[in-house]
């Protein structure tokens, strides 16, 4: 989540070019691009028509849910769509998005030592891959050979998305796990100093949902479906499908993600996974007087955007799955966004929120929210919570859980380059830490790094969805197969661990750079702690 990192962001600025119809002074010849969401009821034909009236040029439609990218040098533009009747709402578009994870969701690692230094040692494998005794988290779930491996390691007709950074498919742990027909890149342009190609769909350019240029994704995938192969690490559901479905980087911005959505439903996708919120308001508002009144709207227009693609891939059989945050809040009673909006950089102001304030997706419906824990199960430092949204819990990784250590983190798979770029492996490929993990086959080598976040955590119930749609899908008869997300999600936190709040309801905390109290506040069937339980692999494929 923000900051994909802690894991990861991608960004452009907006695209402004020149526009010679417009001569007079300079502010008014160029032309922006727009995100312009249709009225509900509204014919896609009528809205352009109206877009179209007010000179708009409209580059591009997501027809699912009446959202067009349109470009304008009018500098009344924004006004006069805000008027119309055939018009929700708009927004600025960013010509590249990005997955920014959170700052403490990190694959930097805490504290780390020196090549050479001791290594965090696991207990003996009692799996086929060697790096599997570092995998605590997989015991915590019940995802291992004398858990849901005995009944279900996934079936590879699920298919599950990655809504990500892409995903690193030289990896030996996901080379064979990643349908490589389906994958698809939503961000275009280059980023992260990354070459980008050009493909019918995106002309310009468009980057690669096989290259990861931060590692999140890689990360992540790992976590959901790593294969069981003898080599390195596992995941939760080793023999489901993964679909890299890229749609940011440093950053994750609104079209990638709703197009990203709407692409899942279309093409038969059962999960989907969203590590991030979506840039560049931490929280949503939709009448904030800290913003103007543009700002207003684009934030109105992206909470309605996104309910509507979920809504959309919902109704299609996709169960959306999505980290609480990183930014250890009670969702349920914000105070202060001292963070948006967080691009163009530099550009945040301090707004008091409260709790008509969306992140987003965290607070969309219809999405299910994991915090996340450390490896003695107590919620870990960094991790949002709240009754409001969180509906389960799973093991995302708490360096100061209990005490201080590397091991306390999860073990993920890591793409090079990401490594490379984050100063953890030298030119030649030599970790430069030893929180950093190589193996290598045939002078093929592949790189493992401990880290911690609530992008960890969803992954892991991501898997765990994906067994249930394994283990109880069916076939639609013309190739498809599936289960309805509401079963899904029954399944999923009917069959967690219930998991009771600290003694006294509260939990004391260092970390952040900080000290803090959360409290724990008890609901029907959970409470803002762990939501309805730790979700539990063994448990959902046994039901």
């Amino acid at each position: 989540m923000k900051r994909l990192a802690a894991a990861l962001a991608l960004l452009l600025l907006p695209s402004m070019t020149p526009s010679a119809a417009m001569p007079a002074a300079p502010t008014e010849s160029i032309t922006h691009r727009y995100l312009v969401l249709y009225a509900d009821g509204v014919s896609n034909d009528d809205a352009a028509a109206e877009l179209e009236g007010l000179g708009a040029e409209i580059v591009a439609v997501n027809e699912a849910i009446g959202l067009a990218t349109a470009r304008s040098s009018d500098p009344g533009f924004v006004a006069d769509v805000a008027r119309s009747d055939t018009i929700y709402g708009i927004a600025r578009d960013r010509s590249i998005g990005t997955t920014e994870l959170e700052e403490e969701d990190s694959l930097t690692p805490r504290s780390p030592g020196p090549a050479g230094a001791r290594r965090p040692q696991g207990r003996a494998s009692e799996n086929a891959d060697p790096l599997f005794r570092y995998q605590w988290n997989m015991r915590m779930v019940r995802a291992t050979p004398k858990g849901s491996y005995s009944l279900e390691l996934g079936d590879r007709r699920v298919l599950v998305g990655v809504l990500d950074s892409g995903i690193d498919v030289r990896h030996a742990d996901l080379r064979s796990r990643v349908d490589r027909d389906l994958s698809q890149s939503f961000v275009t342009g280059s980023s992260d100093g990354e070459r980008c190609r050009t493909t019918p769909d995106h002309p310009g350019c468009a980057s690669s949902p096989f290259r990861d240029p931060i590692g999140h994704g890689t990360a992540v995938g790992s976590l959901i479906a790593g294969a069981r192969n003898g080599f390195g690490m596992s995941g939760v559901a080793p023999k489901a499908t993964l679909v890299s479905l890229r749609v940011g980087g440093h950053y994750v911005f609104l079209q990638p993600v709703v197009d990203a959505l709407t692409y899942a439903a279309d093409n038969g996708l059962d999960v989907a996974n969203m590590s991030f919120f979506i840039d560049p308001w931490l929280f949503n508002c939709p009448d904030n007087p800290a913003d103007d009144e543009q700002q207003q709207q684009e934030q109105r227009t992206i909470v309605e955007a996104v309910q509507q693609a979920v809504d959309y891939a919902r109704s299609r059989g996709v169960t959306p799955i999505t980290a609480t945050g990183n930014e250890a809040l009670d969702l349920g009673k914000p105070k202060v966004d001292n963070i948006s909006p967080d691009y163009p950089p530099g550009a945040s102001y301090r707004r008091d929120v409260d709790n008509s304030c969306l992140m987003v997706p965290q607070e969309t419906d219809g999405v299910i929210g994991v915090s996340g824990l450390g490896p003695s199960t107590r919620k870990a430092f960094y991790s949002d919570y709240g009754i409001e949204r969180t509906d389960a819990s799973a093991p995302g990784g708490d360096f100061h859980d209990r005490a201080d250590h590397p091991v306390n983190q999860m073990l993920v798979a890591m793409s090079k380059l990401g490594l490379r770029k984050s100063g953890l492996i030298d030119k030649n490929g030599k970790p430069r830490s030893d929180i950093v993990l190589r193996r290598c086959r045939k002078d093929k080598c592949s790189y493992y790094l401990f880290g911690q976040g609530t992008s960890f955590a969803a992954p892991m119930a991501t898997g765990v969805a994906a067994l249930i749609v394994s283990a109880r899908g069916t076939s639609d008869g013309a190739g498809g197969f599936g289960h309805d997300p509401a079963a899904v999600e029954a399944d999923l936190l009917d069959t967690a661990t219930p998991h009771r709040c600290p003694k006294g309801g509260v939990q004391r905390y260092r970390g952040l750079g900080k000290r803090y109290t959360a409290v724990c506040e008890e609901r029907e069937g959970g409470n803002g702690f762990y939501g309805a339980g730790i979700v539990d692999a063994l448990r959902a494929v046994r039901r």
